[in-house]
């Protein structure tokens, strides 16, 4: 996993729109390969998606590993390393997730159509946890990067610095590039109506592209119940306020204090 050239070939095998139609009966997106979302459209370098971006494609990804060195070369459907030795990849993701559990029986199945052999696992959430943190693991599913003000704060997560005993908040797999990481902090100092900005932005949107230390997937939903008898006026996509009903992790975050503040009585 410390190869890019590996980890595109992943990227280029891994059937996104299986997954957003099958595990997620079209309630998501699929992600933007710079991994930004939508809240941030106006910054994609869309030049730079054009000539970095990835999609899915099996016989680009088996071209990507017959270029980089990986071959079958016992036959057994599976590449080895340039090195000859072999390869046996586990996905993790929580047991009872049954949403990211299919995603990941998606992402596996495609790995392995390509020759890459990806296997699903299902450990419980404090293992995983505790994996993730101390780095001992091959691929994870991840979703701790959320909505904010500015794009700083997918890419913070990405590069995240310094390589520490336990990684938090983001760049699990302790990926390390310090180009991208002053590319971040300059972000961070720089006001997005200045010119240089967009030109942060197209620089890290390359190295995310080209490097994919995360591939990104796609969309995490945000979804909300709500029971109209007593309140009304709730947000949602097709009518009433637009914004975030957003009470996850048992705190009122700023679309369920709006959500609070808005809602009227029924009748």
């Amino acid at each position: 996993m410390d190869d890019a050239a590996f980890r595109q070939a992943l990227a280029h095998a891994i059937n996104v729109d299986q997954i957003v139609t099958g595990a997620y009966g079209n309630i998501v997106e699929a992600a933007h390969p710079s991994g930004m979302l939508p809240a941030y459209e106006e910054f994609y370098a869309e030049d730079v998606t054009s000539e970095h971006g990835f999609s899915y494609d099996p016989d680009t990804a088996r071209s990507i590993l017959s270029d980089a060195g990986y071959e079958d070369s016992d036959g057994d459907g599976y590449v080895e390393t340039p090195d000859g030795e072999p390869i046996e990849l586990s996905l993790i993701v929580p047991a009872g997730w049954t949403d990211w559990m299919e995603a990941a029986r998606v992402i596996a199945e495609g790995a392995q159509e390509a020759g890459i052999n990806v296997v699903a696992d299902f450990p419980d959430a404090g293992a995983l946890d505790d994996a993730r943190a101390t780095g001992e693991f091959d691929l994870l599913l991840n979703n701790f990067s959320g909505v904010s003000n500015t794009p700083w704060t997918w890419f913070n997560y990405v590069f995240h610095q310094p390589i520490q005993e336990q990684m938090f908040p983001g760049n699990f797999g302790r990926y390390e590039n310090d180009e991208a990481w002053d590319l971040v902090q300059e972000l961070a100092r720089t006001a997005q109506d200045d010119p240089a900005y967009m030109d942060i932005m197209a620089d890290l949107q390359e190295i995310t592209m080209t490097e994919l230390p995360m591939i990104p997937l796609w969309y995490n939903g945000m979804w909300a119940q709500y029971n109209t008898e007593v309140w009304t006026n709730w947000p949602n996509s097709e009518s009433g306020p637009d914004y975030f009903p957003n009470t996850w992790g048992g705190g009122f975050h700023q679309g369920g204090l709006h959500t609070l503040a808005e809602i009227e009585p029924a009748g």
